[in-house]
């Protein structure tokens, strides 16, 4: 998700930005999926402040919130039905990994270099079966865990290690990762949505993500339903809040602590 290059750093007001995508023919516009639904908006748009920085979050006393449907993630009611027989029995991290080594195993991954970032829904994704990147990943598995009746948090990332280089003009792209939160046996654990790593002591108020330590770790900017309903238009739309983050956050005050980081896809219990 990260091939654009900003020439120019433009001072970005981040408490404007609420990301969330375009809407296709396949379903209602992102911005009339927020005027129908004020009382779900507003129960998942409080923003929290770490070190000072403004971080878009959402409200996790709800966790059946997550569960529902939305335009980018509604699937057909003939998928659901076959996801459900594909996946019978009680919800357990278990199911999760067989979810994703499923996704891993039926679907045609490309490079897209970001530009298929809030150009499709999952019901799209999975009638084409072509994953472009992260966002696709992380995309069609909360639809699909959504109609397996898990809550799950959209949640986009940027490289600490890049916003380094970044401040530093060292970097010209960007690098980010989508990362999802998924609740089971009533408690929130993450995942990256690509590898199927995860760790089960997370603490989903903390945005410094530990996982992935060796490549810089990860600062979560950004938290919702899905892409569309987060006001994302483009990749650029997530680039400006990275450059935001990369140029103000205090990066030296980051720490990345040391916790078990497990992998779906070997999972057994």
């Amino acid at each position: 998700m990260v091939k654009n290059v900003f020439k120019k750093r433009t001072d970005y007001i981040i408490l404007l930005l609420s990301l969330s995508f375009f809407s296709y023919s396949s379903g209602p516009s992102a911005s009339a999926f927020a005027k129908s639904q004020p009382e779900r908006a507003s129960l998942i748009d409080h923003r929290i402040q770490h070190l000072g920085f403004p971080v878009k979050d959402v409200d996790h006393s709800d966790p059946w919130v997550f569960a529902r449907p939305t335009p980018q993630t509604q699937l057909s009611q003939k998928i659901i039905e076959e996801l459900n027989l594909l996946f019978p029995g009680d919800n357990t991290k278990k199911k999760i990994g067989k979810v994703h080594s499923w996704v891993r195993g039926n679907f045609e991954k490309y490079r897209g270099g970001g530009r298929m970032v809030a150009k499709q829904s999952a019901q799209q994704i999975f009638e084409g079966r072509k994953l472009s990147g992260c966002n696709d990943w992380g995309l069609l598995q909360t639809a699909i865990l959504r109609s397996l009746k898990y809550p799950v948090v959209f949640m986009n990332a940027a490289n600490i290690q890049w916003a380094k280089k970044y401040r530093k003009n060292l970097s010209e792209g960007f690098t980010g990762h989508t990362f999802l939160e998924i609740y089971v046996k009533e408690r929130w654990i993450l995942m990256d949505s690509t590898s199927g790593h995860y760790i089960e002591d997370y603490d989903f108020r903390d945005p410094v993500l530990h996982i992935h330590k060796e490549r810089g770790g990860f600062f979560v900017y950004q938290k919702g339903l899905d892409q569309w309903s987060m006001g994302v238009k483009s990749i650029e739309d997530n680039q400006k809040i990275m450059i935001e983050f990369a140029l103000n956050y205090p990066l030296e005050k980051i720490s990345i602590k040391n916790k078990e980081v497990k992998r779906f896809i070997t999972a057994t219990k």
